[in-house]
């Protein structure tokens, strides 16, 4: 162990110094966030500029500690092995050369085949996400036996030592095609689970980690009494950072180990944290300001429709010519004009003489 520790102790000595500060994307992001808020910079405190400066020692260490596990996607396609990972999950490998060194030697990372050409992936921190392929207990006597998936990454992925796997959704009791017992230094087995869905597929979810827990119990002891056990339970993935309150995420999912639940218990209580984060989020979107919509109409006092406090709605009156209303007179002043409309037919100031010529204009438009 001694030799170890100086060994890693000298691969951290040499080292060399870091090319440049940190990214000015990030810089910005800090200026951008300080100018935005008032008193920021004396809430958060000045930026620490003395890093570079820092013993060699102390500056891998906190890189190392940097690190955080991913999910890697592994399926097999036409008889090749293609993984994939979350975009822009590994900024330990965009900061400078000394933070993707120290990466490197204590994540161990390997570039594998990916759709997109090469990806890095830690046998030690990353979580290798697949398809174990779930059969019956016991095979049938016309049932041909599968092939074992992880022929095809063995040896070069032997050190894993964190999986997930899809669950079982029967009722039925299963065993995986994979023998994960050939990960020599497996120490997590993972049920994958979306935390949003964890009420309705709990029982899926931790009928799954049983079939793990009897697999190992009934048949890898048997094969190999000597074999240690992983720890077994669900893991819960999640979105995180902004794309946690945005409905779409494009095509890739970038979802991320959030949370890892042993019992029902724990998965309820997990849940519930979900469904509080979505009512404050649904309380602080409500609270926020609306953009309002203020038109101003303009006010034509010829062209507004003028309402009767004792009768139906007045049409628009134009200039020089008569309303209904003119033409409507008093009930004996009516009856006289009817008896006799001819009298007042060929007066320009009748009233008939006017709503003719009006009713004419009317109709020649």
């Amino acid at each position: 162990m001694e030799g170890t520790d100086e060994s890693s102790r000298t691969n951290a000595m040499n080292l060399r110094e870091p090319e440049r500060e940190p990214t000015d994307v990030a810089l910005e992001e800090n200026s951008e966030q300080s100018n935005g808020w008032e008193g920021a910079t004396e809430a958060q405190g000045p930026d620490f500029t003395l890093f570079t400066e820092l013993p060699t020692e102390i500056r891998v260490q906190i890189w190392s500690l940097s690190l955080t596990p991913r999910i890697v996607r592994w399926i097999r396609n036409n008889e090749e092995n293609v993984f994939n990972a979350p975009s822009k999950s590994l900024p330990l490998f965009e900061t400078c050369r000394e933070s993707r060194d120290s990466a490197i030697l204590y994540g161990s990372y390997k570039r594998l085949s990916a759709a997109s050409g090469k990806i890095w992936f830690s046998p030690i921190i990353d979580h290798l996400f697949f398809d174990p392929g779930w059969i019956d207990l016991v095979d049938g006597p016309h049932v041909t036996r599968q092939v074992d998936p992880l022929n095809s990454l063995l040896p070069e992925l032997e050190s894993v030592r964190n999986i997930m796997v899809h669950p079982n959704y029967t009722d039925e009791r299963k065993k995986p095609t994979a023998l994960f017992e050939k990960f020599n230094m497996l120490e997590t087995v993972l049920v994958a689970a979306d935390e949003r869905s964890i009420g309705i597929q709990s029982k899926f979810m931790l009928g799954t980690v049983y079939d793990i827990k009897l697999y190992y119990d009934a048949m890898v002891k048997k094969r190999k009494p000597d074999v240690r056990v992983p720890y077994i339970a669900v893991g819960c993935l999640g979105w995180v950072g902004n794309e946690r309150r945005t409905m779409h995420h494009g095509d890739g999912d970038n979802r991320r180990l959030v949370a890892v639940c042993d019992n029902h218990a724990q998965m309820t209580m997990h849940l519930n944290s979900v469904r509080e984060e979505e009512w404050r989020f649904i309380q602080e979107r409500r609270s926020q300001p609306r953009l309002a919509l203020n038109l101003h109409w303009r006010h034509n006092p010829e062209a507004t429709c003028q309402l009767s406090s004792t009768g139906p709605k007045n049409r628009p009156t134009s200039p020089g010519l008569p309303s209904y209303s003119d033409a409507v007179s008093s009930q004996e002043e009516t009856v006289s004009e009817v008896a006799a409309p001819t009298a007042h037919l060929n007066t320009q100031n009748s009233k008939w003489y006017r709503l003719n010529r009006w009713c004419q204009k009317l109709l020649h438009r």
